[in-house]
């Protein structure tokens, strides 16, 4: 625990300066509970909860560009060599604002790694500490927000790519980069404000079908396809937010099984 103290203390560091030198940017810092961790359809650490925290700047001197520094730690601490940290950095713009054809466009650049090493008895069968896992990701993708108008709001068709490297320290190592592609629609409306004090309410529909095409060195092929229900309310400058979500998996070398998992999130800006 000592040592998330310090990665703790040394993200604030990091933050404050910057948010000093850049008056427009926000802060934003997030705490998500999840009832597991999943991500690009693999499941990391097992069926076991995990506390998934953020802290960022976002809309950096005006523009779209985002710095953040997330953390996903089990709940279970004999579980920690599955802890996972990122620093990230993102760009958005959207061209065509307003307009049927408008097009939002991203990119990011993630470094990620598994600060907690695994041992494993050696030839004379004293402990020998395994590498520390470490990588990029790196992702672009585009959406349409305003061409399918329905019931009052959009449905929103998105692509999206991710793309791993893996920093080898061996050639024995079975890890390889590759490509995830996904393809997502989403739908979000908005619900009437019942309860005083509340600025905005919605809830929210979401599916996606995804290929991979051999990082981590699984078996290129249609991996899974998800459905999200999701809501959020906005009150007293903060967002809380929830989710179920389903996975029906396609390719036992990305999960070998199908997973239900759920989210609740608070979030805030400053």
């Amino acid at each position: 625990m000592k040592r998330w103290i310090a990665w703790a203390t040394g993200v604030a560091l990091l933050v404050a300066p910057v948010a000093g030198a850049a008056p427009l940017a926000e802060t934003v810092v997030d705490a998500t509970f999840a009832s597991k961790y999943m991500t690009d359809g693999f499941k990391i650490g097992g069926d076991n909860p995990v506390w998934q925290l953020g802290v960022g700047l976002n809309a950096i001197a005006g523009t779209g560009a985002s710095l953040l520094a997330w953390t996903s730690l089990q709940q279970d601490r004999l579980n920690r060599e599955y802890d996972e940290v990122d620093l990230i950095a993102r760009y958005g713009h959207e061209f065509f604002s307003g307009k049927p054809l408008a097009l939002a466009t991203r990119v990011y650049f993630d470094y990620w790694f598994y600060p907690n090493r695994t041992a494993t008895a050696g030839a004379d069968g004293a402990p020998v500490e395994e590498p520390m896992k470490k990588g990029n990701k790196m992702g672009a993708g585009f959406s349409l927000p305003s061409l399918l108008p329905i019931a009052g709001s959009w449905l929103v068709p998105s692509y999206n790519l991710h793309y791993w490297t893996y920093w080898r320290r061996n050639q024995s190592d079975r890890y390889q980069g590759g490509a995830h592609h996904e393809f997502l629609m989403e739908y979000y409306h908005e619900l009437p404000k019942l309860i005083p004090g509340v600025v905005s309410h919605y809830v929210g529909l979401a599916g996606s079908l995804n290929y991979h095409d051999g990082a981590f060195g699984v078996t290129p092929g249609l991996s899974h396809t998800t459905a999200r229900l999701s809501t959020a309310v906005y009150a007293m400058g903060i967002w809380l937010s929830a989710s179920v979500n389903q996975q029906w998996s396609h390719q036992p070398t990305v999960d070998p099984t199908d997973e239900f998992w759920s989210t609740i999130s608070l979030s805030k800006q400053f």
